[in-house]
């Protein structure tokens, strides 16, 4: 395999890996602007974006109470992190769930 074919995924991988840190900084930086680009020209309901992201922060969430119950341990993250992620989540909730309302769908001054 060493001499066969490279795939283009496998050739920009290892150049960017060959890169100095300042270069690879600036392309994370300009990844990261066409990401935020990329996500403003597409989504249209920018709730839906927000419950959705809010739907994978509480999953990730979840997936460091189920490991921390059954491992004893969330490798990876800090336990004081874990708790400022489960602050947040738990204010996000609520939020959203004062931020409309069944009569007439307009949002709450919070």
């Amino acid at each position: 395999m060493k001499g066969g074919p490279k795939r283009p995924i496998h050739a920009v991988a290892t150049w960017v890996r060959r890169q100095p840190p300042k270069i690879k900084a600036f392309l994370a930086v300009v990844s990261g602007i066409a990401a935020l680009l990329f996500l403003r020209m597409v989504v249209h309901d920018h709730d839906n974006l927000f419950v959705s992201a809010e739907a994978v922060h509480a999953l990730g969430i979840s997936v460091l109470i189920f490991k921390l119950t059954k491992e004893k341990t969330c490798a990876g993250a800090g336990m004081g992190k874990t708790e400022d992620n489960g602050e947040e989540l738990a204010g996000g909730i609520v939020v959203v769930g004062l931020g409309k309302t069944e009569d007439d769908g307009e949002e709450l001054a919070v």
